[in-house]
């Protein structure tokens, strides 16, 4: 069967004046057209920091605060732990063993010191996901070097200084949810996964009631699947690690109990 992969490129923005009507779950979740959900297919992610040399943008800093950033996403039953490696992405294979012995696939932060995408960006997330499983294989996160970005202390009083400068760890923190699998969360000022910032705020480093529903209903799915997988072979087993464009061997048997499965949970739930 062969795969077809996509990207999603996700983006973080200056604050703008946006009124909008809010609701009570405003997060937003991408699907693919089986209607499984964009998500990892396994229990643990590692980001690997690619050194910085931007003069204050440093690996140092960069690691502390996207450790910070993983932190605020740990715990929740069923999401997948991100862990951040001091390592260069560049020298690991896909797949290679991760934390607790798991499988991980390629996921990387780093400082761009040319900065390619619209200029008013703090951040974007670029992932690669199978267009037909919703499986995610690689999550590359970009901060715009180009940009006042600092890590930006709790305890720090209100000064020019921070008035005109971003946070480091409330810019990764979002992006973070995006490596989970998140979309941006547009009717929700409070929530970390709203797009936009303003110089100085540092509130995006703690995770809100709707960041929360939002990635639970993400994988929810797999908890469900986790459930199935004890009878044999269930839809959330991992295929193998596969590269963009490439194709993946997965036995007929395994296929066609997928089908039946998705078959009658459609014929079940019209609302899923």
């Amino acid at each position: 069967m062969t795969r077809r992969c996509e990207s999603l490129l996700f983006g973080l923005s200056l604050l703008t004046c946006c009124l909008n009507p809010e609701r009570a779950s405003a997060y937003s979740v991408k699907r693919v057209e089986s209607g499984e959900t964009v998500r990892w297919y396994t229990t643990d992610i590692e980001v690997d920091v690619v050194p910085s040399g931007h003069a204050t943008l440093t690996t140092e800093s960069l690691t502390r605060a996207l450790q910070d950033a993983t932190d605020a996403w740990r715990g929740y039953r069923g999401v997948p732990d991100v862990h951040v490696m001091e390592r260069n992405s560049a020298n690991r294979e896909p797949g290679a063993p991760g934390a607790n012995g798991s499988k991980t696939f390629p996921c990387s932060a780093q400082v761009l010191s040319e900065w390619p995408y619209t200029a008013r960006q703090l951040a974007v997330t670029e992932s690669t996901y199978d267009s037909l499983t919703g499986q995610m294989y690689e999550a590359h996160i970009y901060v715009n070097g180009t940009m006042p970005i600092i890590n930006l202390g709790e305890d720090m009083a209100w000064d020019r200084e921070m008035s005109r400068t971003f946070d480091l760890t409330s810019i990764l923190t979002h992006e973070v949810g995006h490596v989970l699998g998140l979309d941006e969360s547009e009717d929700d000022k409070s929530a970390t996964m709203w797009p936009r910032l303003d110089a100085g705020d540092i509130q995006p480093r703690s995770i809100e009631l709707d960041d929360e529903e939002g990635v639970l209903e993400i994988y929810r799915a797999a908890r469900m699947s986790s459930v199935e997988a004890a009878a044999g072979c269930g839809a959330a087993s991992v295929v193998g690690p596969m590269e963009r464009g490439q194709s993946a061997l997965v036995p007929a048997l395994c296929i066609m109990i997928a089908l039946a499965r998705r078959r009658r949970r459609r014929s079940g739930d019209l609302s899923r």
